[in-house]
Formats: C-alpha cells, structure tokens, sequence
C-alpha cells in the first residue's frame, strides 16, 4: 500500500477509466448478436464417475446481455454475472442490462420460476447473496461527486420489494466507486462487502484503493473493516481461511512496505499488500483478524 500522497507516477489519470465510445459501440453490436433465445431447456451430461452430474440450463432473458465490456484501459473484459443460491435451493442470477441489474429468479432444477426484477438506476454486478424471499446485490448507482462517477451500494429486495438501498461510498467519506470488482458475502446477520474506492478528498483524493464495509440486515452500516486499504488494487476477492475470510491484494503500484492491522484499527493504518519492483501484480493475503464467521 502507497502513502496517498499525490505523485505524477501515482496518481491515474481519472479519463482513463472512461470507456471510448467506439469500443462501446462495438459492445452493442456483439451484444445484440447473443442472448438466449430457446425455450427453457435442460441437459445433463455425467461427469468423471467420481463427480455429481452438471447441469446446463438455457433460459430466455427479458433484455439484451452485453458480454464484454469495455475495462480498465478499455481492454475488453467478461461481463461479469454471478449466480447465488437460496437457503431452499432456488438460485438467483444477476446480470446488468441498459435498464439496470436484472435478477433472474430459477427453481433448484435451473428453471425460470418468475419475471426478473430489474434494480432501475444501477450499473455492475459486484457481489449476489440469495435469499429464500429475495436478495441482496452489490452495485453501483448514481451519486454528486467531484469526479462525476458512481457509489457503491448494497440493495435488498424482498418479496418482489425493495427492502433498503444503503450507499457505501460519498461525500461524508470523501470516496467513490467508478467500478466495484467486488465481492458480498452475508454470515447469516450481516453482510460483508468489498470493492475498489476512488478518492474524491482527503488524504486519498485521486488515488485507487479499496474499502471493506459491513451492512446489517435492515441496511444500516456497521463497524469494522476499513475506509482506505490497498492502493491501485488489481483483484478483489473474499478469500476462506480455517478461521476467516481474508481479502486478498494485489497491487501494481511497484514494490511497496505495507503495515498490517486489524479490522477494527483507524482508517487511516494502511493493511498490507505487494508488488514487484516491475509494476507486476502480486497476491498477498492479509493477516486481518476479520470476524471467524466470515
């Protein structure tokens, strides 16, 4: 983790995270040319005699799915989705379209067992926790920044309504999230979200780094984890341990001394990360005494 002193080496030019129209328009024209289209249908070929058999399912999809989208740089990447199951056995399935995050609901068999609910006003699939009467989804909505970019935020539906919509990221906490490479995890009172932040004031203005928040299951934003924590952060991932689930790092902001601390230390303690003299992304995973139920 770097001292969020500005420097020019350090600092990212804010348009760069500003996907070029034409790379979009090219998006729109792959997008158009995929998305499902057959009658709900099921196979199941046998695995190695030693594995459970894999399901695949097709299902129609209410709106057109963009699957690759313009990245860091404009590199074209996977669009993400993420599927999620339910305590029951159904699963959920959330993946962004132009009119917002769709969730595709299915039964435990993999078939549709409902309209989608669209999230109207959001952007990414950053994380999908599953619900017996809904979800829970990581995304990103709009918000008054210097910047001109997105919050972070977590939205719960439940029964087909929306139970709350919390942003993580603003002005208060002089941050925001052009893009989340997320992660939501949920322990059964509350959940635990991760995801890249952008400095919009304060010590951090200008620079990337990420932040780790905990949300009750009202909505309302908990203590612990941290504001500020590795810089330029190249992989977001909640990663299971024997006794926790610790957040990996991996920086390419050059070989940098990252002190470690525990989750519930100042803000301002930076955890610890690496990377190579070279810019080359290295994994460290960080000794943070985050909660055993996680």
């Amino acid at each position: 983790m770097t001292n969020a002193r500005p420097t020019p080496s350090h600092r990212r030019r804010h348009v760069a995270r500003k996907p070029l129209a034409a790379g979009l328009g090219a998006v729109g024209v792959l997008a158009g040319a995929w998305y499902a289209t057959a009658t709900p249908t099921t196979t199941t070929t046998a695995a190695a005699p030693q594995l459970a058999a894999v399901s695949n399912t097709t299902v129609n999809l209410a709106a057109k799915f963009p699957y690759l989208s313009a990245g860091y740089n404009n590199a074209r990447e996977w669009t993400r989705t993420a599927t999620a199951v339910a305590p029951n056995g159904t699963l959920r399935v959330a993946w962004p379209a132009s009119d917002g995050v769709h969730v595709t609901p299915l039964t435990a068999a993999g078939k549709r067992s409902g309209a989608d609910t669209v999230v109207k006003g959001t952007k990414e699939v950053g994380g999908l926790v599953a619900h017996n009467d809904g979800f829970a989804l990581l995304t990103r909505v709009s918000d008054t920044n210097k910047w001109k970019e997105t919050a972070a935020a977590l939205i719960r539906y439940r029964n087909g309504t929306q139970a709350f919509r919390t942003k993580l990221t603003g002005t208060a906490s002089h941050d925001t999230a052009p893009l989340l490479d997320g992660q939501l995890t949920w322990n059964g009172t509350k959940y635990g979200t991760y995801f890249v932040v952008h400095g919009a004031g304060g010590f951090a203005d200008g620079h990337f780094g990420d932040k780790l928040s905990y949300v009750s299951a009202k909505g309302a934003k908990l203590t612990g984890g941290w504001s500020w924590g590795c810089s330029h952060n190249e992989g977001i991932a909640l990663q299971r341990r024997r006794r926790a689930r610790s957040p990996p790092c991996a920086s390419t902001t050059g070989a940098r001394a990252c002190s470690s601390r525990r989750a519930s230390a100042p803000p301002t303690t930076r955890p610890p990360c690496s990377a190579s003299s070279a810019g080359r992304a290295t994994a460290a995973a960080r000794s943070r005494a985050v909660p055993a139920t996680w």
